[in-house]
């Protein structure tokens, strides 16, 4: 007997205008019958219902039949729509779906969405709208999100729903607006909205005090109080009134009586600066924590931060004085001597060695690289930081698929990718003078994920197959570059 499983799906019409299937995996001997429910208009979310079967014969022979409609043939039905076996990238970890290992499940479900679940279909299909019709430019800045059982909660949800409405064959400029779009959507559940529209620039954000620091601090304003209160009532002891119960008050704290005011007020004059003493002797105990463990994980960064100065430009050059130096060393091209004779003695050295094979971009690829960026580190043109790179699992499948086809020249690159906004960063007190700046450009982290993974490939071949010198060890993983040189002579 063949098993027969019912799924519910349903679908928005969404402003992606694709029509979607959603991969499953089978036996070959399973009937999976699906009801499919379609959202003609994310408005008036009216459903229609369909009846369809499939009979999967083998792996690769499926017949469709939807109640009394004939479907098309295989090969006339939409590279899209087919139901892949042994196909589950689609399906993030993150949402509950988790085939068991060395097993094939006999299909794989989506949860059956619930009322809540098709609000946020159809709230998310209105960002997606809406960011279509914004340029790069014109996206506000993403706030920063603290982790919460909500944002888990709403993160798993806006997968889900990412998986139920983006098309396999998405391109890269749609995925960047949708990525930023759901990044969007769940910005303004979390946050008002008023707190990070239309604002080009995140605030400076200070950082709380710690609790001990507040409570020291709070010590002092009480002792210093008190002691201003003691001298007042020495200037006048006949006062009468507040200024007297107060006293009263602070002789009963410290359990004496009026007679001993001077006492009270040498023993406040001397805690204040012992409290002082504290915080100053703790806050350098926990800077040099910092230091110590900056100094064992980037070396780099400790030494910069010790050596860095801040400058303050009060005369800075035009724009022209800076474009008249900088853009001839941009955009003059080099020339170089290509029939150097080290250049062939390279060649011959490596003819025997295996060619590099071409790159491969998987999803798993992806999550390691994303697992060692930066969540917050300032994102390019497209205002998307790693962190929403990082939580939108269920579009890394995409992203792979997207970059396969650049690297294999199946899609052209857009423009958008390539540009970045570019600061110049002063390097000396001589302000005025535009050869004194240096260039900094950031770039998008969609560009900058593509590359480092093309990277990495080049450089695992690189290392494998014993192309680099003994002697090479600048751009090379785990060397200090002129250090290491320096301890080799």
């Amino acid at each position: 007997m063949r098993d027969e499983i019912t799924v519910l799906i349903s679908t928005q019409a969404n402003p992606l205008e694709k029509p979607i299937l959603y991969p499953t995996e089978f036996d070959e001997t399973a009937n999976v019958s699906l009801q499919h429910h379609h959202l003609r208009s994310v408005q008036q979310l009216s459903v229609a219902t369909q009846q369809i079967t499939l009979t999967a014969q083998s792996p690769t022979e499926v017949h469709h039949s939807i109640s009394g409609t004939q479907m098309p043939t295989e090969s006339s039905t939409p590279a899209h729509s087919h139901y892949k076996a042994g196909n589950t990238s689609a399906f993030p970890s993150t949402c509950g779906i988790t085939p068991s290992p060395g097993k094939t499940p006999p299909c794989v479900l989506l949860p059956e969405p619930d009322d809540e679940q098709l609000e946020i279909e159809e709230e998310l299909c209105n960002t997606i709208e809406k960011v279509n019709n914004m340029s790069m430019e014109e996206r506000p800045r993403l706030p920063k999100i603290q982790a919460s059982r909500f944002f888990k909660s709403l993160i798993i949800k806006v997968n889900i729903a990412l998986i139920r409405l983006v098309p396999e064959e998405i391109d890269l400029r749609q995925l960047n607006n949708v990525t930023y779009a759901a990044g969007l959507y769940i910005s303004n559940k979390i946050l008002p909205l008023n707190k990070h529209q239309n604002r080009n620039k995140t605030p400076n954000v200070t950082k709380a005090t710690p609790k001990w620091k507040a409570k020291l601090i709070k010590k002092i304003n009480t002792c210093r109080k008190e002691l201003s209160q003691l001298k007042q009532f020495m200037n006048n002891p006949t006062v009468e009134g507040r200024l007297r119960n107060i006293v009263k008050r602070i002789c009963a704290k410290f359990k004496t009586n009026c007679k001993n005011i001077r006492s009270i007020v040498k023993e406040l004059e001397g805690k204040i600066p012992a409290i002082a003493q504290r915080i100053k002797h703790r806050m350098a105990k926990i800077h040099a924590k910092t230091q110590n463990k900056l100094f064992a994980n980037n070396p780099r960064t400790f030494y910069r931060n010790l050596m860095r100065e801040e400058i303050k430009i009060q005369d800075p050059p035009c724009k022209q004085e800076l474009d008249d130096y900088w853009r001839p060393l941009f955009e003059k091209e080099e020339v170089h001597n290509e029939e150097a004779q080290w250049i062939g003695d390279i060649i011959n050295a490596n003819k025997n060695k295996r060619e590099m094979p071409e790159p491969e971009i998987t999803p798993d690829k992806i999550r390691s690289k994303l697992a060692r960026a930066s969540n917050h580190k300032k994102p390019g043109i497209d205002n998307i930081s790693n962190f929403w790179l990082k939580q939108l699992t269920a579009l890394h499948d995409h992203y792979s698929r997207c970059f396969t086809r650049m690297l294999k020249a199946y899609e052209a690159t857009p423009s958008w990718l390539l540009k970045g906004d570019t600061s110049l960063i002063v390097k000396s007190t001589e302000t005025k003078n535009p050869s004194k700046y240096r260039p900094i450009c950031c770039l998008t982290t969609t560009y900058k994920l593509f590359t480092g993974l093309i990277a990495d490939s080049m450089y695992d071949h690189l290392s494998s197959g014993d192309y680099l010198e003994e002697e090479q060890t600048g751009c090379r993983k785990n060397c200090l570059g002129t250090k290491d040189q320096l301890l080799i002579n």
